[in-house]
Parts: structure tokens; sequence; C-alpha cells
């Protein structure tokens, strides 16, 4: 069975609908016809870019302190944490 990628009036055997379609439907009926009738693709997840360069700088940070096998970091320090 060949995937219908936009909904088609002129085709004379049934529209094929899937769970999660039922459920895109239930969730927002708009993006739904959007999606199905009109065949609008809807943007992804944006890239999580401020976490990957937090822990990029956080483990940058944390290197240095185990090459001079060091716990004694600025906000340790600062707030009175321990290890």
């Amino acid at each position: 069975m060949a995937r219908y990628t936009k909904f088609d009036k002129t085709r004379s055997d049934p529209f094929p609908l899937s769970r999660t379609g039922i459920d895109e439907f239930i969730r927002c009926p708009r993006t739904f016809v959007l999606k199905r009738k009109y065949g609008v693709k809807f943007p992804g997840i944006p890239p999580l870019t401020l976490a990957v360069a937090t822990d990029h700088l956080l483990k940058n940070e944390f290197d240095k302190l185990r090459e001079a096998q060091s716990s004694e970091h600025w906000l340790f320090k600062r707030y009175g944490l321990e290890r």
C-alpha cells in the first residue's frame, strides 16, 4: 500500500489514518489538517546548544582541577560546600 503525503479528493479509495494521526487530531485539529491536507511540514525540536555548551565549559573547568588534583573550586569555597 502506497503512503499518501497529502489528502487528495480525487482518489476513490479511503484515506489511510493511523493511531498517531488520530492522536495528532485530538491534540490539535488545525495542525492535523495543515499537515495532512496541505502537506505543511513543521519544524523539529531545536538543538540544545545551551546545555551542550554548559556541559563543555564545566567539563573543561573540572578537568583543570583534576589535573591539579585539587577539589577547591571557587563555587565550593564561596558557598561552603564539601565534596
